[in-house]
């Protein structure tokens, strides 16, 4: 295995995660540019490590079925196009078991997000924080909740159990 396969492989998927997380809780935006690098590097890994065609189209199918299944939830108004997207391109990183597992936490993590947030918009919160105008943003001029954020940290919780990570 080359160093810069190890090196993308142990750095693309963090990262973007990273990013994604940082992005929506700032600016309540996941850009495209994310899911994309993740789609782009997950063939990209799967093809340098010789991925079987079979379960190349597991981790495919995987992915197909989240991206719809969160098309639907946008559609419900229940989650953002870009958490959808998200979800999807970061699922195809993982077995299908582990995906499930990574469906779960997100959920999970979101609904614990979502009552931590909204406790908040009810809490006076000190001066000095409102200054933050992300925060101010969050907290008081929407009704959105930046559930990248709990994509994104069970992405990265469960990103030991990848299987290209387990094989390094």
């Amino acid at each position: 295995m080359s160093v810069f396969f190890e090196w993308i492989l142990l750095t693309l998927f963090p990262a973007a995660m990273i990013f994604a997380a940082v992005s929506d809780l700032t600016t309540m935006r996941i850009p495209n540019s994310i899911p994309l690098s993740l789609f782009s590097g997950f063939f990209l890994v799967s093809l340098w490590s010789g991925t079987p065609v079979l379960v190349l189209l597991q981790h495919l199918g995987t992915g197909f079925f989240l991206l719809f299944l969160g098309f639907v939830f946008f559609e419900m108004k229940w989650m953002g196009g870009g958490d959808a997207k998200l979800m999807a391109s970061a699922a195809l990183w993982f077995s299908p078991h582990d995906a499930v597992m990574f469906v779960l936490m997100s959920s999970i993590g979101g609904g614990l997000l979502t009552l931590l947030i909204l406790s908040l918009r009810e809490a006076p919160l000190p001066i000095f924080l409102l200054n933050f105008k992300w925060l101010y943003h969050l907290l008081y001029q929407t009704k959105k909740i930046p559930y990248g954020v709990a994509i994104s940290v069970a992405g990265l919780w469960l990103y030991p159990v990848m299987p290209w990570i387990i094989g390094i």
